[in-house]
């Protein structure tokens, strides 16, 4: 599949920045349920985090003919705590 447009001036990968959402504009949020508590103090068993696209458990792939995909893997210490669930709010 090639890119292409009417806007000589854009390129392809401008193209196809413009016409595929990120992760930022899917996932508001992603909630994670962990089975045990963790953080500095001990006490949270839940965490709430944005998604901006520089998180190291994003993992953009991209593809000409479906666009972009995401692998979200969890972080050593997500790992360590034993994710319950993860929930992706939209």
């Amino acid at each position: 599949m090639t890119w292409s447009s009417n806007r000589s001036w854009v390129t392809e990968e401008e193209l196809f920045e413009e016409a595929t959402l990120g992760a930022e504009d899917i996932f508001r949020e992603v909630y994670f349920r962990f089975f045990k508590a963790g953080g500095d103090d001990g006490r949270y068993n839940r965490r709430y985090l944005g998604v901006d696209g520089s998180l190291p458990w994003v993992r953009e792939q991209r593809h000409r003919a479906k666009g972009r995909c995401f692998t979200f893997t969890p972080e050593a210490w997500m790992k360590q705590l034993g994710i319950y669930y993860w929930k992706f709010i939209l």
